[in-house]
C-alpha cells in the first residue's frame, strides 16, 4: 500500500522500481520518519484512529528522503511485529533462537529494503528465486494434506533462498534508527485523540 500511495497518491515515483535507486540515493543522516497509518495503525498497535504522517522533514527533505522513509517504515512495522511476537512467545516460555526471515511479494524483489529490514530487525533476511509465493504455499499446504508431503518440514526442506541479506549496521544506529521511530509513532498515537 505504501509503495502504490508513492506512486499513485503523491507521484513521487512512476514504478515500484525506482524506489532502490531513490532510497539509496537519499541522505543517509535523514531522520525522517513515515508513519503509514492510511487507515490507522494495526497490530501490534492497534490504534484504528491514528492518522498517518511524515515526521522530521525539513527545507532540505527530498523526494529521495521520502521514498526512503516510506522503505523504512516497511521495516520499523516488521520490526514492532517481531518485538511484539517475542515478547509474546516469552510470556508462554518459549524462545526464538536464529531468527531468519523469508520475505517475498514485489517489495522482496528490493534489495535495498531487504538490507534495510536486516538491519533494521537484525537479522538475516532471505529472499526465494520466485518472490510471489503464496500461490506456492497454498498448493504445498494441499499436498501436505493429500499425504505428499509428509511434514511442514517436508515443505520447509523444499525453500531455497537466492539471496541473503546479512545486518549490516551496527547496534547503535539500529537504536537510534528504532528510537526515532518510536518517537514518532507515540507521537502519531498520541495526537489521534486515543
Amino acid at each position: 500500500a505504501i509503495i502504490h500511495w508513492l506512486r499513485d497518491g503523491l507521484q513521487l515515483i512512476d514504478s515500484s522500481d525506482e524506489t532502490q535507486s531513490l532510497a539509496a540515493a537519499a541522505n543517509a543522516k535523514s531522520d525522517v520518519i513515515c508513519i503509514p497509518a492510511f487507515t490507522g495503525l494495526g497490530a501490534p498497535h492497534w490504534q484504528p484512529h491514528a492518522r498517518a504522517a511524515l515526521v522530521n522533514m525539513n527545507h532540505s527533505t527530498s523526494k529521495a528522503d521520502i521514498v526512503r522513509a516510506a522503505l523504512e517504515a516497511i521495516s520499523h512495522q516488521t520490526d514492532d511485529l517481531l518485538v511484539a511476537l517475542m515478547r509474546d512467545m516469552k510470556s508462554q516460555g518459549l524462545s526464538l533462537e536464529d531468527l531468519h526471515l523469508r520475505v517475498d511479494g514485489g517489495a522482496a524483489e528490493n534489495d535495498w529494503l531487504c538490507q534495510n529490514l536486516a538491519d533494521i530487525c537484525a537479522c538475516p533476511i532471505d529472499r526465494p528465486r520466485i518472490t510471489e509465493t503464496t500461490a506456492l504455499g497454498v498448493a504445498m499446504l494441499a499436498f501436505l494434506h493429500l499425504g505428499i508431503f509428509k511434514s511442514v518440514a517436508d515443505i520447509t526442506a523444499t525453500y531455497t533462498a537466492c539471496a541473503q541479506f546479512s545486518p549490516e549496521k551496527s547496534e547503535a544506529w539500529r537504536q537510534h534508527k528504532r528510537k526515532v521511530w518510536h518517537k514518532a509513532l507515540d507521537e502519531i498515537i498520541a495526537g489521534s485523540g486515543v
